[in-house]
């Protein structure tokens, strides 16, 4: 995304505002989703690799709520993103392969998210540092998960 020339500091600074406040709903429902399978699930190892990916979302969502506060703003608590809204009924169901395509979907639209944010041109390059390993982090569970989809799906002959 490209600013125009005739935005105003205080238009630009609104709209990284906007962006870092849904990052942070992002993380938060991350961290939720991946408490609630690592709850959900019956597999030990599972259970920590996904609460530890939790602890990892809500220390983004610490992180870049404090920028915000630092930026003058005021970090969202009511925010509408929820990228893992049918996590529960999956992990009803059981199905590990269910489990993991259902965190890698949340996951692709969280990297699409960090990486519009991204974009933003006139971003400061702190804040572009501590988003851009946010998404390297990112990036590395999603991948993760999907070799163990991957792995699964194999193994099932899926």
């Amino acid at each position: 995304m490209t600013q125009n020339s005739t935005e105003t500091p205080s238009s630009i600074n609104e709209r990284l505002l906007h962006l870092l406040n849904e990052l942070v709903e992002y993380a938060r429902n991350g961290h939720d989703g991946y408490m609630e399978v690592a709850n959900g699930i019956n597999s030990a190892a599972y259970k920590t690799m996904f609460a530890e990916y939790a602890l990892q979302r809500r220390r983004f969502a610490a992180q870049l709520a404090n920028v915000i506060t630092e930026m003058g703003g005021d970090p969202d608590e009511d925010g509408v993103v929820d990228a893992w809204s049918n996590i529960r009924a999956v992990i009803m169901g059981g199905d590990h392969g269910s489990i993991f395509a259902a965190i890698e979907e949340a996951e692709d639209a969280t990297i699409n998210s960090y990486e519009k944010t991204l974009e933003y041109e006139t971003m400061p390059s702190h804040i572009r540092e501590i988003i851009d390993e946010q998404c390297s982090h990112i990036i590395h569970a999603h991948d993760r998960i999907h070799g163990l989809r991957e792995a699964y799906r194999k193994q099932n002959h899926l």
